[in-house]
C-alpha cells in the first residue's frame, strides 16, 4: 500500500473511479455534511494539540525540571550543596558528589541501579523518581540543576552494576 498521504479517502473513491472510467459523476455544490465533519475534526485536533501543549507545560512546572546546564551560576553555594558536601566528607568519597561549581553530575547511582533492576523499574521512571526525591529533599532546584539525573545516566550505571556482578560471579567460580 502507498503512504497514507497518497491514499484516497473512502468517501472520494467512488468519484475517483468514475473519473478514471465512465466520467458520469460531476462535482456539485458543497457537501455540508462532509464539510461540518471535517471542520469538527480540525477543531478536535487543535484542541488536542492545545491540551497536550498545556499538559507539557504543567508537567514541567509541577516538579519535573528540564534544565540546561549553562543556567547554573558559577561559585554560588546553596544550602543543599553544603549538605551534599558534608555528606560526602563524612562518607569519605569526594569523587561521587558534584561540587557547587561543577556542571556535571558525577554521582554514582549503583544502589539505585541495582534496585531498579531488582524491581524491574524502567530507566525513565527511575530518573523521574530520583529527581523527585532530590527535589523533595531540597537538593535539586532551578538554581542548582547539576544533580538532575536522566535515563541515560541510569542506563549506563545499570550496565556497570551488571558487569561488576558478573565479574564477581566469575571470580567466585559459581555457575551463572
Amino acid at each position: 500500500m502507498g503512504a497514507k498521504v497518497n491514499r484516497v479517502p473512502q468517501r472520494e473513491r467512488d468519484f475517483l473511479v468514475d473519473q478514471r472510467t465512465d466520467r458520469q459523476l460531476f462535482i456539485g455544490a458543497i457537501d455540508k455534511k462532509v464539510t461540518t465533519t471535517l471542520q469538527k475534526r480540525a477543531e478536535r485536533k487543535s484542541k488536542e494539540l492545545a491540551l497536550s501543549a498545556s499538559a507539557k507545560t504543567k508537567e514541567s512546572n509541577d516538579g519535573i525540571f528540564e534544565f540546561s546546564y549553562n543556567d547554573q551560576a558559577d561559585g554560588v553555594s546553596s544550602h543543599s550543596d553544603n549538605a551534599l558536601n558534608e555528606h560526602a566528607a563524612s562518607s569519605g568519597t569526594d569523587e561521587d558528589v558534584a561540587g557547587p561549581s561543577s556542571d556535571r553530575n558525577l554521582t554514582a547511582l549503583s544502589n539505585t541501579a541495582a534496585i531498579c533492576d531488582r524491581y524491574v523499574i524502567t530507566d525513565r521512571s527511575a530518573a523521574v523518581l530520583v529527581n523527585a526525591v532530590l527535589q523533595d529533599y531540597g537538593v535539586l532546584s532551578e538554581k542548582n540543576p547539576s544533580l538532575v539525573t536522566d535515563r541515560h545516566k541510569l542506563r549506563r550505571e545499570r550496565q556497570r552494576v551488571r558487569e561488576s556482578l558478573q565479574k564477581e560471579g566469575d571470580e567466585s567460580g559459581l555457575p551463572a
